[in-house]
């Protein structure tokens, strides 16, 4: 993925982006090389990039289902009767 292509599908301007890259780049999350063509840089998660991610996730995820038990079965039924629906709001779909 390109810096643009990146600041496109989060809604930030390219420099935001590049501010934000360069952090990340600076704790070795992630690292910038030129693409085949030499034209564009990619970007990618480092093997510490992957192992932070992976930690947040299960921390959110830790997180949530801990959220979820302490739900009636009627509120955890509604959460998941609103499921298709908000799948639709995170990925644009129409």
């Amino acid at each position: 993925m390109t810096t643009q292509e990146l600041a496109e599908r989060e809604g930030l301007s390219t420099p935001a982006i590049s501010g934000h890259l360069a952090r990340l780049e600076g704790l070795k999350l992630i690292r910038r090389e030129r693409t085949a063509d030499g034209r564009q840089i990619g970007i990618f998660l480092t093997n510490a990039g992957r192992g932070r991610l992976a930690s947040v996730r299960e921390q959110r995820n830790s997180w949530l289902a801990s959220r979820l038990d302490e739900l009636t079965p009627h509120e955890r039924e509604s959460i998941r009767a609103s499921l298709a629906a908000l799948k639709r709001i995170s990925t644009g779909e129409r």
